[in-house]
C-alpha cells in the first residue's frame, strides 16, 4: 500500500497519484474506512476516463486502473491549493475584500 498525496477541493479532498487526480466516488456501506475514488476527468465528456482506485484507512490498495489520457499537469494541484486558500481566507477574514485576498494569495502562489 502507498501513502497518498491529498489536495483540498471545494470542501472535499482529491487524491494525486502520479499526477492523476481522483475525486471521492463513494464510501463502502459496511466500513467507512474503505473509500472508492474515480478519475477527476470521469465527467468530462471529451475524456470520460473510467480509472478508479480504492483506499483503506487512507492508504491506496493496489494500483489505479488505467487512464485513457495523459497525467494532469502539476499546475492542477497548485490551482486547487490556491482556490482553497482563497476560500478559507474569505470565510475567516470578513474585513478584507475578495480582490485583496485574491491578489495576496496570488502573490503567495507565484513565489
Amino acid at each position: 500500500m502507498a501513502q497518498l498525496d491529498t489536495v483540498p477541493s471545494e470542501g472535499s479532498t482529491m487524491l494525486n497519484i502520479s499526477g492523476f487526480y481522483f475525486q471521492k466516488n463513494k464510501a463502502a456501506k459496511i466500513n467507512d474506512n474503505v473509500i472508492y475514488w474515480r478519475c477527476q476527468l470521469n465527467r468530462d465528456k471529451s475524456v470520460n476516463c473510467k480509472s478508479t482506485c480504492k483506499t483503506v484507512d487512507g492508504l491506496l490498495v493496489g494500483k489505479p486502473s488505467p487512464h485513457n489520457h495523459s497525467s494532469n499537469s502539476e499546475n492542477t494541484g497548485r490551482v486547487l491549493k490556491f482556490r482553497d486558500a482563497c476560500k478559507k481566507r474569505c470565510n475567516k477574514e470578513n474585513k478584507l475584500s475578495l480582490n485583496k485576498i485574491y491578489l495576496q494569495e496570488l502573490g503567495n502562489a507565484v513565489r
